[in-house]
C-alpha cells in the first residue's frame, strides 16, 4: 500500500516533496543498517512514511477495485499478522521478577580487580572497566577504539577473576557483533582458564569464571565460588 500510495501521491504536485523524502529515507536506512551493531530501528523513519503513504494506497485501491479490493487487502493483513514470524503472537516469556538477581554474586567481585562483561557486576568491582563491553566491541570493529591498554593488563594477569557471559558455552553475539571481541577473548583464553560456571539466567545464559594460569586462587575465592554454586 505504501508503494501504491507513493505512485498515487506523485501525481499530486503538493505531495511531491513528501514523495522525494520517501525515496531518500529508504536508501539511507539500508546503508546505515549495513554497519556493525545496526538494528531494525534504522527503518523506523521509512516505516513511518510507509504508514503515511499507505492511506493514499488504500484510497487508490478503493477507487480502482472498490469494496472487494479493500476486503482482500484486509484479509491479507490479518493473515500476515497471525503468522508467528511477525512477532504479534503471544510470547511466553519468563516474568522479570522471576529472573535471578546478580546481587548474590557481589561478594565475588567486591574489592577485587575483576573483568566482567556484565555491567552490573563490572560496576561492583574494585576498578570498574568496560561497563558497556558491547559498545566497546562495536567501536573496536569500526576502528574507533583500541583495546591495547586492556590487553596489556590481561597479558600481565592483573585481573583476579574474569567473568564472561556465555550462551550454550559460546560467547554471545547480538546483531552480528560478539559482546567480547576476538582480540580480547583470544588474550583471555591464553592467560586465563575456566574454573567453573555460575547460573545467570536459568536455561539460557551462564557466567564462565576464569582465573589466571600463573596465580593460584585464594582460599577465600574458592569458598565463595563453592557457596555461589559454581560448577
Amino acid at each position: 500500500c505504501g508503494v501504491l500510495g507513493v505512485v498515487w501521491a506523485y501525481r499530486e504536485p503538493a505531495l511531491r516533496t513528501l514523495t522525494l523524502y520517501f525515496a531518500i529515507t529508504w536508501p539511507i536506512a539500508v546503508l546505515i543498517g549495513m554497519h556493525a551493531g545496526a538494528s531494525v530501528n534504522v527503518l523506523l523513519e521509512p516505516w513511518t512514511l510507509c504508514s503515511l503513504f499507505a492511506a493514499f494506497g488504500v484510497r487508490w485501491l478503493w477507487e480502482q477495485g472498490g469494496v472487494l479490493a479493500c476486503a482482500m487487502l484486509a484479509a491479507a493483513i490479518l493473515i500476515c499478522a497471525a503468522h508467528p514470524s511477525t512477532g504479534l503472537n503471544t510470547v511466553n516469556a519468563q516474568a522479570i521478577n522471576e529472573m535471578p538477581s546478580l546481587a548474590r554474586y557481589e561478594s565475588l567481585v567486591a574489592g577485587r580487580k575483576v573483568l566482567a562483561d556484565d555491567p552490573y557486576l563490572a560496576a561492583q568491582s574494585a576498578e570498574p572497566i568496560m561497563l558497556d563491553i558491547y559498545e566497546s566491541s562495536i567501536l573496536e570493529q569500526s576502528g574507533y577504539w583500541s583495546p591495547k591498554p586492556l590487553l596489556e593488563q590481561i597479558n600481565s594477569q592483573k585481573f583476579e577473576v574474569v567473568l564472561i557471559t556465555v550462551q550454550n558455552r559460546y560467547i554471545r553475539v547480538y546483531r552480528g557483533v560478539p559482546f567480547l571481541s576476538a582480540s580480547i577473548y583470544g588474550v583471555i583464553t591464553s592467560h586465563y582458564s575456566v574454573k567453573c560456571h555460575l547460573v545467570k539466567a536459568p536455561g539460557y545464559t551462564e557466567l564462565a569464571v576464569l582465573t589466571p594460569n600463573d596465580k593460584p586462587m585464594s582460599t577465600e575465592l574458592v569458598m565463595q565460588l563453592q557457596q555461589a554454586g559454581c560448577k
